[in-house]
């Protein structure tokens, strides 16, 4: 199950977590508030991504620091952080 640990007054967390599971590969991933309003994303110990509070938006950032979208809630980034991982991930066919 993804970990939320954020900013009190987000409500979407609830939302966020189950809009989340339906992504593949998005549900290993946990959050960690880095400093306030930076928040970084990691499964098994594979960096995911970022989230940043710009004023009163969120700017979504992939593994490799590219800009996926800016977005009115801290949830809405993390999804999209989250589907961004799970399409990085490798096709469990590859690995047998």
């Amino acid at each position: 199950m993804t970990t939320f640990l954020e900013a009190p007054g987000d409500r979407r967390d609830a939302q966020a977590a189950a809009a989340d599971a339906a992504v593949p590969g998005a549900a290993c991933l946990q959050w960690r508030e880095v400093e306030p309003g930076f928040w970084a994303a990691s499964a098994d110990g594979n960096f995911g991504g970022t989230v940043e509070r710009v004023g009163k938006r969120f700017c979504a950032r992939d593994a490799l620091g590219t800009v996926l979208d800016v977005f009115a809630d801290a949830a809405s980034a993390r999804h999209r952080v989250a589907e961004r991982f799970a399409q990085t991930l490798p096709a469990a066919d590859r690995w047998e």
